[in-house]
């Protein structure tokens, strides 16, 4: 009976050693599996961590414009959010105030931009032929006409004629961009939707849709290589000549210019005109080589009025621009050498003058045995008001995302504790009344979920 305990004891002793090596292993394989689960744990959360790191970086980066990714390739953290105000492909820009004088500025005046093209060809940012250039109304997208004065391209003064739609009263101010730096565009530069007249000669012939012939008694209007050729050959006793028109009426306050040269003969009138009803009432800035002078001309009904400006200039070897203004008192004429950088006054007149019906044209005429050529690489016609506005230059931009009103922008973080194997979430958002974010955390498993109205 003893010896039949004693077994039993020594049974129930190894029973209870065999119970306990079990629970033993059964706790050695419980803290293995969590250590395992722990570092499984804690690469899982290292990994979500890198990944919204990542994600938040890139969030910060500039987007190209416009902003449109479709909800699946949307960058984690960032609503999708339409951009707005920058013209698409362009990489550069520059806001350009334009500010009225005490006398306002009138609805689609052409103003004359100067900038350095030189400096950002060389700094990569623009191409040399300044094809790449834009400019855009106040929203950043919306194209405004303009054109590149020819020969300053790539230059320290590079000119540009923009048309400005809108009108400002005596001190306003607006504000438009110049865009630059894209490889991939065409220059959009035109005159003819600049200016209230223009013509630069392209083509093989006279524009007969710009230009009606009102005198040729000698001579013809030639185009090649992009210049008219207006030539005048006398008869050897009186006045030859050929003068032609354009039937477009301009604004009564205007200015007219033109890139000319000529050819020297003793007796020869070459003209520029701002006003050609016919030929017994005109008013034009010309220039006699007899005389050797520069004139402000003009036919009342027949009779003939000089305002003369001596300075010999005969057969000169390289173009120069010529002006011709009429302010609404007085007619005034100039004339550049530099391209229109800096302008001469030469002489003006407010008696005897046209107030009225001005029309643009070119004319030559010559006097003895001779034959006089007046070339012509463009000619112009804009608006005028005085005093002209003025124009100031801001800092270079670069795009970047423009979020809608109701857009909204939401990052996540989180912050991770080794030792407890805990993390907590936080969230920011812009626009907050059309957003919202709600977190769940149960044992194991956690998420997080956002919305954005009206997204």
């Amino acid at each position: 009976m003893k010896s039949s305990m004693r077994t039993d004891a020594s049974a129930g002793k190894l029973e209870a050693v065999s119970h306990r090596e079990a629970v033993g292993d059964m706790r050695t394989a419980v803290r293995t599996v969590r250590a395992r689960s722990a570092k499984t744990m804690k690469r899982a959360l290292s990994c979500l961590l890198l990944a919204l790191l990542v994600a938040s970086l890139l969030s910060c980066l500039p987007l190209p414009s416009p902003l449109l990714p479709s909800p699946l390739s949307s960058p984690v953290g960032v609503a999708r959010a339409q951009a707005t105000g920058w013209l698409q492909g362009w990489q550069y820009r520059r806001p350009i105030t334009i500010t009225a004088g005490s006398n306002g500025m009138p609805a689609g005046y052409q103003i004359s931009i100067i900038i350095d093209t030189a400096l950002l060809v060389y700094a990569g940012k623009m191409r040399p032929d300044c094809g790449d250039v834009r400019f855009t109304a106040d929203d950043g997208v919306t194209l405004l006409p303009y054109w590149i004065e020819s020969g300053t391209e790539n230059t320290s003064s590079t000119i540009f004629w923009v048309k400005i739609p809108s009108s400002l009263s005596a001190g306003q101010s607006l504000t438009i961009y110049m865009y630059y730096g894209n490889s991939n565009a065409i220059s959009q530069s035109n005159g003819d939707a600049v200016f209230e007249f223009f013509d630069d000669f392209l083509g093989t012939a006279l524009n007969t849709t710009k230009w009606t012939v009102v005198l040729s008694t000698g001579g013809s209007a030639t185009v090649s290589n992009g210049i008219l050729d207006i030539a005048a050959v006398s008869d050897g006793t009186n006045w030859k000549g050929y003068i032609i028109k354009s039937s477009k009426a301009l604004p009564t306050l205007h200015e007219v210019i033109a890139k000319v040269k000529w050819t020297y003969t003793s007796e020869h009138q070459c003209h520029i005109y701002h006003k050609l009803y016919d030929l017994n009432n005109y008013q034009s800035m010309a220039y006699s080589g007899y005389h050797g002078q520069y004139w402000i001309y003009r036919v009342i009904a027949g009779s003939l009025y000089i305002t003369p400006y001596a300075l010999s200039n005969n057969n000169p070897a390289a173009f120069e621009l010529w002006k011709i203004r009429f302010d609404g008192s007085a007619v005034s004429i100039y004339r550049s050498t530099d391209k229109g950088l800096t302008w001469t006054l030469l002489t003006s007149s407010s008696s005897d003058i046209f107030t009225s019906d001005f029309n643009v044209g070119i004319g030559d005429q010559v006097k003895g045995s001779s034959t006089n050529h007046f070339y012509v690489d463009y000619i112009f016609a804009k608006k005028f008001i005085n005093p002209e506005p003025s124009y100031s230059f801001g800092p270079e931009e670069l795009p970047g995302v423009a979020l809608r009103a109701d857009a909204v922008l939401f990052r996540h973080w989180l912050a991770y504790s080794p030792n407890s194997t805990q993390f907590t979430h936080s969230f920011s958002a812009t626009n907050t009344t059309a957003a919202s974010y709600s977190t769940n955390y149960n044992n194991d498993a956690w998420a997080w979920a956002v919305s954005a109205s009206p997204y």
